[in-house]
């Protein structure tokens, strides 16, 4: 099952997890095609591909792990692209990821297979 679909993060630099963000927890807002209307959205997948959007071009997300503290992890600008997968298994648990937006209300798609 393929899953794709676009999320704004709140006008601040905190950091949020990935599936919180995913189904609209912590402030997440302009979800769009995220929330399955006919069952549960897994918070596992075999390939997990973030993107931010082209509108980031001037900041930074970055996308780090649950440790944020260190302030290591992947800085996408627009367009940039950080992928992980594909797995045989869905051994990618998106409450492993953090996303911490430099600026503004910044954008991001996402593009998840599941097996």
């Amino acid at each position: 099952m393929h899953r794709s679909f676009k999320v704004t993060l709140p006008a601040d630099t905190t950091a949020r997890s990935l599936y919180d963000a995913m189904t609209g927890a912590n402030g997440a807002t302009a979800i769009t095609g995220a929330k399955p209307t006919d069952g549960i959205l897994p918070d596992r997948c075999c390939f997990l591909k973030i993107t931010s959007d082209t509108a980031n071009a001037a900041n930074t997300l970055t996308v780090a792990d649950l440790n944020v503290a260190n302030t290591s992890g992947r800085p996408l600008t627009g367009g940039d692209t950080y992928e992980v997968g594909p797995s045989m298994r869905n051994s990618i648990c998106l409450r492993d990821y953090k996303l911490v937006p430099q600026v503004n209300s910044m954008v991001y798609e996402l593009d998840l297979e599941y097996v």
